[in-house]
């Protein structure tokens, strides 16, 4: 076996297991957003949400709303400290 076949096994393989934690991480998040939606609708008196409900909650949030919060962060500047105010 080559090098670079080697190589290329160990890259699929990472990005592999990249997705595997990410696919993971996906649905337990989807998870935790149906609990907390089930004890906001509880106190709020509307409808509980169904767990496909929150994944595409949880896909919009991860692809609308964090894309633009960190567009946001990496276009805002702080002002300068005023060392003599």
């Amino acid at each position: 076996m080559t090098y670079l076949r080697i190589v290329a096994w160990d890259v699929l393989g990472r990005i592999a297991w990249r997705l595997l934690r990410v696919a993971a991480l996906f649905f337990f998040s989807a998870w935790v957003w149906m609990m907390f939606w089930g004890m906001v609708s509880h106190a709020a008196r509307v409808g509980p949400m169904s767990y496909l409900a929150s994944m595409l909650v949880v896909l919009a949030i991860w692809l609308i709303v964090i894309p633009v919060i960190v567009v946001a962060l990496r276009i805002y500047k702080p002002p300068e400290p005023d060392l003599f105010a």
